[in-house]
């Protein structure tokens, strides 16, 4: 018998279908939300005199981009990690952000597929 399991990216604000994964930092701590694309732009145009002031950053030690840039490429890595997790029994929410344990899990599976992880900064 067959099984097939399908994994729905949800906006975090609202449980609507999410479009991409935004990843941000602020003071040193790294956030992901997943976000339709109305939120998205909410979401930039808030941020966005701040940006235009601001200086581009490295990429911070979690991996992700610093400010409010987001990344499609990471959102599909998080879409097909969970579906990964889900599909061999791992313990996985089903919005939100996937665990580093989980995208090393999927990453060690699927070489072809995954994005390498950032690197650390240099301090």
């Amino acid at each position: 018998m067959a099984v097939r399991e399908i994994v729905e990216l949800l906006d975090d604000l609202d449980g609507s279908a999410a479009s991409e994964t935004v990843e941000f930092a602020v003071d040193g701590v790294s956030y992901e939300i997943d976000l339709n694309e109305v939120h998205c732009g909410e979401f930039r145009n808030a941020l966005a005199g701040y940006m235009s002031h601001g200086r581009k950053a490295g990429r911070n030690h979690a991996g992700g981009r610093s400010g409010a840039k987001a990344s499609r490429g990471r959102s599909d890595d998080a879409k097909q990690a969970r579906a990964f997790a889900v599909k061999h029994g791992l313990p996985v929410n089903k919005r939100g952000r996937v665990s580093e344990e989980i995208r090393q899990a999927w990453r060690a599976n699927n070489p072809e597929l995954a994005r390498p992880a950032a690197e650390p900064l240099s301090t």
